[in-house]
């Protein structure tokens, strides 16, 4: 769920956060990040959706110490993290449409979709092509 690379349109849809924050991090974004309620277009029903998806596919890293951290912070720090984190759904993650508001470029919709490189299980693309 960290951001390894991106490229100019995501760093523009992004403005405000790929390029100021050192280490980006989808789930920090999305819950500490102010921007992310007024960009995300339904952002309840998409946060709490981004937290079924991490628990799917952090349930294979449970024991690292690095998912601990990023979700006993999150859970202190979000009121919304915790809530939904507690409620231990899950869910696959899955391609469709995601919609924005951004400042600049008004609203927009893309369609995602998300690949797994084989023998990388770890990592993962994600795209947001325009529809």
């Amino acid at each position: 769920w960290n951001m390894l690379a991106w490229n100019a349109p995501s760093e523009q849809l992004f403005a405000g956060w790929l390029e100021s924050d050192p280490e980006p991090n989808l789930l920090r974004f999305m819950f500490l990040n102010p921007l992310a309620r007024s960009l995300v277009v339904d952002w309840p029903e998409r946060a709490k959706r981004v937290v079924a998806e991490f628990r799917a596919e952090s349930s294979h890293y449970a024991p690292t110490e690095s998912v601990r951290q990023i979700v006993m912070a999150l859970c202190e720090e979000s009121r919304e993290f915790n809530l939904w984190w507690s409620q231990q759904a899950v869910t696959a993650r899955e391609g469709g449409e995601r919609r924005f508001h951004h400042p600049l470029l008004g609203d927009v919709a893309y369609h995602q979709q998300t690949f797994h490189p084989a023998g990388h299980g770890e990592v993962k693309l994600v795209m947001l092509i325009v529809q």
